[in-house]
């Protein structure tokens, strides 16, 4: 074999209905100098057979044992196996664009880079459909000559630019590649705890702190998928696993001397962020246990503007770690209350033959351009009894009246899209004839904070 250029870490358990693609896009790269180490913690639904099937086929994959059901040592075990200058991670249900490794490779090498991240697409599969959204990093507030402009494809370096360290941050440790004696000679691993919850979330902060020249990319090379309510991280079992996590990477900080103002402070503000993020993901019940174990939890003194960055809803955050839940319980509801509604929304064009959109206002609009998204076909007409508006055209189809709608339409399912009207033109639509269970309600934006809904009406292909 060839000089090993990168090594592909391709951590695996149960990974069946995605591990052809993932592996499928990793063989095709326009990089040959790959080995791809494929690392399974006992999977028993087929992932297996097919590893050792693509490994007859290719001489540059590895089938690697993991005696141990744990993301972090999985990969911790290819760090160690691996023979590459650089290191890179693909998840196994992900999958990558055929140039990714080329041309990281080219940025890393060309530059003595320690490590190097490009953007990369998130997407989701819907009603037999996928969706895409870009995943940008944004501008820093440091004193650039534009400062709205983020500085891709340039090499920083990170120990004397603080407001980068964001930047390198923590999550997508797979939208990059690393230099393996770089992770070698700091002794840069994953936190081995069971299961596959945040483990890189240390290995993503510690590699900040310890980099020195890093570059990232503007091209988006990776997809990452997103479960709705499926994966590890949607796991309500798990709701103050990322408290350990970063109980483990202070103590990482401590052992390697890093607990100076800039260091900790960059700590804090990814812990903020990263709190945040588990607790508007988590259900009422795994909110309570969070915040519980939360007020246990240290708040070390920092200043977030060392790393020029303001932490999004950082009231919020410490109002719940200082143990001020006044009004969790009615935000817990209205949380339940809104799931339920994307649940049902989603459901209506799941079951209905046809759709009749009844308003062609804000709401209206908003359903009208949901349904362009799914690409169902079911809406059929948009309809409001405002004669100011009938006969005008929205997103592309014409307002008729109500009336002319249930007679023209007796068998669909009529969505109320208002928020003043909304009993008046629920009693006109059953006075009407339209049965009961063929009408839903919709009084507010139900997309705003949910993940599938935000991906519907996403602009991004992928």
């Amino acid at each position: 074999m060839r000089s090993v250029k990168v090594s592909v870490i391709v951590p695996s358990l149960n990974a069946m209905p995605y591990i052809k693609q993932c592996l499928d896009s990793i063989r095709i790269q326009t990089l040959t100098e790959l080995e791809i180490l494929c690392v399974d913690a006992g999977s028993e639904d087929g992932t297996l057979a097919v590893i050792n099937e693509y490994a007859v086929m290719d001489n540059r994959i590895r089938l690697i044992k993991s005696d141990q059901k744990s993301y972090g040592y999985q990969v911790n075990h290819g760090i160690e196996a691996a023979r590459g200058e650089y290191v890179g991670i693909v998840e196994p249900d992900d999958y990558i664009m055929e140039e990714m490794f080329e041309k990281l490779y080219c940025a890393a090498s060309g530059n003595q880079l320690d490590f190097v991240k490009s953007n990369f697409y998130k997407f989701m599969d819907c009603l037999g459909r996928r969706y895409y959204q870009k995943w940008e990093r944004s501008a820093w507030l440091g004193k650039r000559e534009h400062p709205d402009a983020f500085p891709y494809n340039e090499t920083i370096l990170l120990k004397e630019t603080p407001q980068a360290l964001v930047y390198g941050d923590h999550g997508n440790i797979w939208s990059g590649i690393y230099r393996r004696e770089f992770l070698l000679g700091r002794q840069i691993r994953l936190h081995e705890t069971p299961g596959a919850s945040y483990q890189d979330t240390g290995f993503a902060i510690l590699c900040s702190l310890e980099a020195g020249r890093v570059m990232f990319l503007k091209d988006c090379f990776y997809r990452y998928r997103q479960h709705y309510d499926a994966s590890s991280v949607g796991s309500q079992e798990k709701h103050s696993h990322i408290i350990a996590e970063y109980a483990w990477i202070w103590e990482q900080m401590q052992e390697r001397g890093l607990t100076d103002e800039i260091s900790r402070s960059f700590y804090m503000s990814m812990k903020f962020h990263s709190y945040l993020w588990n607790y508007n993901r988590l259900r009422p019940d795994g909110r309570l246990k969070f915040v519980e174990n939360l007020e246990k939890d240290r708040i070390l003194a920092f200043d977030e503007k060392l790393i020029a960055y303001v932490i999004p809803e950082k009231e919020k955050l410490l109002d719940l770690w200082q143990g001020h839940w006044q009004d969790m319980a009615f935000k817990n509801e209205r949380e339940r209350l809104r799931r339920e509604k994307v649940t049902a929304f989603l459901d209506v064009f799941k079951r209905a033959v046809q759709i009749v959109v009844v308003c062609a206002g804000e709401l209206g609009v908003f359903i009208l351009k949901a349904e362009k998204r799914l690409n169902t076909g079911k809406v059929c007409a948009v309809c409001d009894n405002a004669v100011s508006v009938q006969g005008q055209h929205v997103e592309g189809m014409e307002v008729v009246s109500v009336e002319y709608a249930v007679r023209t339409y007796p068998e669909a399912h009529f969505m109320i899209a208002n928020i003043y009207h909304t009993q008046e033109i629920y009693e006109q639509i059953v006075n009407l004839g339209v049965e009961i269970e063929k009408i839903s309600i919709y009084k507010e934006e139900i997309h705003i904070g949910d993940k599938i809904i935000d991906f519907l009406l996403s602009d991004d292909v992928g």
